[in-house]
Parts: structure tokens; sequence; C-alpha cells
């Protein structure tokens, strides 16, 4: 198969994923971000690392894209810049405990360090499911109201 395949193919998952609505981009994307980097402790070469690459960058595309989107659609209109910004601010504050929390995963060894991050990012597809039908029903678009017979 032509390279140019596979990278069509990669993408029209991304696209299907997100399109299917905001849990499942969220829940995709997070699955394959948590076996990606769970992978890594499989992996023993340059080309077993290039493929967990592979597979973690794309659920990153599919769960930035969706959960960014979900927090502007939870958003009343006028406030959507507002939690932009708090999406932005915690995704920051998130990054602050990363370093030492991996130093010290990796002092216990390489495969701690990527087994917990598979489990973050496996907990955090779970708990999209789990959150999924009350995002679904604050960002639903009411139906119409049926137009009287007045």
């Amino acid at each position: 198969m032509h390279p140019e395949q596979h990278r069509t193919r990669a993408y029209s998952l991304l696209f299907w994923a997100v399109n299917l609505g905001y849990t499942a981009g969220v829940l995709i994307g997070g699955a394959l971000v948590g076996l990606g980097f769970g992978l890594n402790a499989l992996a023993a070469s340059p080309l077993g690392y290039s493929a967990t690459t592979v597979i973690w960058s794309l659920g990153e595309i599919a769960f930035t894209g969706a959960s960014a989107a979900t927090a502007v659609a939870l958003a009343p209109p006028h406030l959507r810049g507002r939690y932009s910004g708090v999406y932005g601010f915690a995704w920051s504050l998130g990054g602050l405990p990363a370093p030492v929390a991996g130093a010290w995963l990796l002092d216990h060894g390489s495969s701690a360090l990527w087994l917990t991050c598979a489990c973050i990012g496996l907990l955090a597809a779970v708990g999209q499911l789990l959150l999924g039908p009350a995002v679904a029903r604050r960002t639903a678009t009411p139906e119409p109201a049926p137009a009287s017979a007045d």
C-alpha cells in the first residue's frame, strides 16, 4: 500500500471520530493516546517507537480538537471566550507537575512511566464515556416547536 493511502486512511479515521460528536472524539482520542503511550513499554526498535508515536499522535489530534470544541459548546454564547480561556489555562496548569511526576516514574523504570500514561489515557476515555450523556444533553440543539394551526 502506498504511504499516501495510509495517511488518507488515518485522516479519515480522525474525521470520522470527530464527526461522531464530542464524546466520541474525546473517547477515541484518549484511548489512542493511552494505547500509544502504553505500547512504548513494549517497543524495542526505532520502528516500534515510530508506530507508537503515530498512534498517540492520532489520538492527540482527535482528543485536542474534540475537547476544545466541547468546552466551547458547553459555554453560554456570551461566555465562550472565558470557557475557552479556562480550558487553555487548565491544560497549561496540568503540565506543571508532569516533569516531576515523569522523572519520579522514570526512576522506577520506563515501563512504570509508560504504563501510568496508558492508564491515565484510558481513564480519560472511560471518564468521557461516563460524561458523554450529560455532554450530549447540554450540547443538543433544541428541536423547533411545531407550527400551530391558528
